[in-house]
């Protein structure tokens, strides 16, 4: 890959436009993501792990006033690699699931993180509660 589709593969993980030929393209994008930025003692594989995302922060008026710009939700990018899935952010218990990477995504007029986390799937890979609520309507 010379230097100039280097810059456009950064540019479109930054505007989250990657072109992926199919979704298994995707999936072992972000399982190398894992490997790459988690660094686990056992390589994982999409057949080991579930992966999903949310949108984390934007960059809209809240509540209080506040507001977090386009420079402090690339910081906040950067920072929320490797941290802890937990529940009412209770530190006495184990973390559910692991951040391993996060992007900047453009939904309409709003400014988004869109943050990717991970766990280990079930040994039978059906009793999974922690999937079961993320993915239930």
């Amino acid at each position: 890959m010379n230097e100039e589709d280097l810059l456009e593969k950064i540019k479109a993980t930054l505007i989250s436009k990657l072109a992926f030929e199919t979704d298994n393209d995707r999936i072992e994008f972000l399982v190398g993501k894992i490997n790459e930025n988690i660094k686990p003692p056992k390589l994982v594989n999409a057949k080991n792990v579930n992966i999903r995302a949310i949108y984390l922060v934007n960059d809209l008026i809240n509540s209080h006033g506040g507001r977090f710009d386009s420079q402090e939700l690339s910081k906040l990018r950067d920072l929320i690699i490797d941290t802890p899935i937990m529940v009412g952010h209770n530190r006495k218990e184990a973390p559910l699931a692991r951040t391993f990477f996060a992007e900047i995504v453009k939904v309409g007029d709003v400014t988004w993180l869109k943050t990717y986390f991970y766990w280990p799937k079930t040994a039978d890979g059906v009793n999974d509660t922690f999937l079961q609520n993320i993915d239930s309507e």
